[in-house]
């Protein structure tokens, strides 16, 4: 991921993230292997941590789509029930 140029490369394709999109998943990047907060991540997509949880699930499960090997076992994009989201620093291999 460039932040500067706003490039997402996946297994060296690019892949076209909407500027909310991309500005979730640069949240979770910026903190990868940490927990983000689901406040924390409504701010970052809406500028409003009282933004309706429901929006967060839905982008989340976009980006998981656009990411993951298999949306509905994500790898990539973790959910930390009642808290927020993660970005796995591991490998899917586990390495």
């Amino acid at each position: 991921m460039d932040f500067r140029t706003r490039e997402v490369l996946l297994l060296g394709e690019s892949v076209r993230l909407s500027p909310k999109e991309f500005a979730l998943l640069e949240a979770l990047c910026r903190r990868a292997g940490q927990v983000v907060t689901q406040r924390r991540l409504l701010v970052a997509g809406w500028n409003d941590p009282h933004a309706d949880n429901q929006y967060l699930r839905s982008y989340m499960a976009l980006l998981r789509q656009k990411l993951e090997y298999d949306p509905s076992e994500p790898e990539l994009i973790l959910t930390e029930p009642g808290v927020g989201y993660r970005l796995s620093v591991t490998a899917p291999d586990g390495s």
